[in-house]
């Protein structure tokens, strides 16, 4: 739980530093820059949920 709040508030920090940076080049960066992370979350969930437990029965 510790780590898992770390890293929320990491982001909170580098989230609205790295948006403000990408607006200063074009307002449309941090919008574009924000779904090409979620969609890198999704395939990285989709390939995550795809595998399957490995049994060891004889």
């Amino acid at each position: 739980m510790g780590l898992n709040n770390s890293f929320m508030n990491l982001a909170r920090i580098a989230g609205p530093l790295w948006a403000g940076m990408v607006r200063d080049i074009n307002f449309r960066y941090p919008f574009i820059t924000g779904s090409v992370t979620m969609l890198f979350g999704f395939v990285a969930v989709l390939i995550f949920l795809r595998r399957k437990p490995e049994t060891n029965l004889p």
